[in-house]
């Protein structure tokens, strides 16, 4: 029976890691039935193209919390730029389910803590490596906001501030992990501590878009969604 739950943008994008590169990868590879040899040569050279590409974007590390690194975004992976509805913010992270998760993280800080703009965020960094959480940034699953303003170990939050945050990470259901819990970090710093696959995320993210159906609206979800 097929099932009647609304497709959605993010259930599209649910398989993460290479789905975008994978896709393409499906569609260069069905054998060319009934097709001449010429046709044939295009769809080898195309499938090389798809494999040289995938090589070029995934370098083959990962990044502390299990996410694939990868070295460019808005380049056919699946790191992308994209405005978060509600805000001013243009963000370059993961697509799929990490991108709700830190979409609704923006969201509510923006909404509870402070507006923010492009400019506030630090979010998708190739550059960034090491074992320290900050280096989640290189798989897009980090974000640093306002980082300026909140430097690594300190404590520049108000107490109402502190609270509005760990209303969010309790939104979150565990998934994302705040720098203000670890002296090292930063208290705008956050990223999923959770790996690829994940079935609480998964779960949190349908939870989020049942949401959204029900009221009829992309923009800001508050607590209790």
């Amino acid at each position: 029976m097929l099932s009647s739950r609304p497709i959605t943008r993010r259930s599209l994008l649910r398989a993460g890691g290479t789905a975008a590169i994978g896709g393409l990868l499906v569609a260069t590879s069905v054998p060319a039935f009934g097709k001449d040899q010429d046709g044939a040569e295009r769809q080898r050279q195309k499938l090389a193209e798809v494999e040289e590409l995938q090589r070029r974007l995934i370098p083959g590390w990962k990044t502390p919390n299990g996410w694939p690194a990868e070295t460019a975004s808005d380049a056919g992976g699946t790191i992308w730029t994209r405005e978060v509805p509600g805000t001013a913010v243009a963000l370059t992270v993961r697509d799929g389910e990490p991108r709700a998760l830190l979409e609704y993280v923006i969201q509510r800080f923006s909404l509870d803590i402070h507006a923010l703009t492009a400019a506030d965020i630090r979010a998708f960094d190739a550059a960034e490596r090491g074992e320290a959480p900050t280096g989640n940034h290189a798989s897009g699953t980090a974000i640093s906001l306002l980082p300026g303003h909140y430097p690594k170990g300190g404590k520049e939050m108000f107490e109402f501030e502190v609270t509005a945050v760990r209303d969010i990470l309790k939104s979150c259901s565990g998934l994302v992990a705040w720098g203000g819990d670890r002296s090292s970090q930063s208290q705008g710093f956050f990223y999923l501590n959770v790996p690829p696959g994940s079935t609480d995320l998964a779960a949190w993210a349908n939870r989020r878009d049942s949401a959204r159906e029900q009221l009829g609206t992309p923009g800001i979800l508050q607590a209790g969604f």
